[in-house]
């Protein structure tokens, strides 16, 4: 047993009162800077391959996924608590689940039927695709142009046409013009696909460490 500094000091003298006020308070600093460091130890941002791996594996794990599948706030938010057990809270949490389109999306009901998926294993290899069908299933009558799109063979065709073609980008300029079809061929801002998701956990991931970083350096 670790016997008390007094049991080294003999005699009662006030230099022996002051030694072990002194070293009394050595160990109480010695402690609190051993429950700090482990407190860091604990809260230790992962590095960031670790978490490439950790949201990787959280995606392969849902049923029938595959690469550029389209995802929904329940493919997503369980994601988090992952994180957080790595170490991470993201901070921009809930900004990054806004960003997914829901479970009840018109666009993920559709994409999740048999021949959507079959669409969507198509689509999902023009950039921008899920852009397109998001602002078209917002226009009058869109919700029904997407369904004929998926009905019809050879339908993703036209998504393709229009994301990497000039011929596309004009019509999509004409549908500009349409009633809910501002800003056509611009990105929404939503995060359609697993790996939309992992770039901008980078974004976070990297606000963080820098944040972190600064507040590490000594106020001057």
């Amino acid at each position: 047993m670790l016997q008390h500094p007094s049991a080294f000091l003999p005699g009662r003298d006030p230099i022996r009162r002051s030694l072990i006020r002194i070293l009394g308070l050595a160990t109480v600093i010695i402690g609190f800077v051993s429950s700090l460091a482990a407190q860091t130890t604990q809260t230790l941002l992962p590095k960031f391959p670790i978490v490439a791996k950790a949201v990787k594996k959280h995606f392969a794990g849902q049923r029938d996924f595959k690469s550029g599948d389209l995802v929904s706030v329940r493919d997503v938010a369980p994601l988090f608590k992952k994180l957080d057990k790595l170490g991470w809270k993201v901070a921009d949490e809930k900004q990054i689940i806004g960003r997914v389109l829901s479970d009840n999306h018109s666009l993920v009901k559709q994409l999740r039927t048999l021949k959507g998926k079959k669409f969507m294993g198509q689509v999902s290899k023009s950039p921008a695709a899920y852009d397109r069908l998001d602002r078209l299933s917002k226009m009058p009558y869109g919700k029904r142009r997407v369904r004929e799109l998926i009905d019809t063979p050879g339908g993703h065709k036209l998504i393709e046409y229009m994301t990497t073609t000039r011929h596309g980008k004009n019509l999509g300029k004409l549908l500009s013009k349409a009633k809910n079809g501002k800003n056509f061929n611009q990105p929404t801002g939503k995060l359609y696909t697993s790996k939309a998701v992992l770039d901008q956990l980078k974004n976070s991931y990297d606000a963080e460490a820098k944040r972190r970083e600064g507040n590490s350096r000594p106020k001057k």
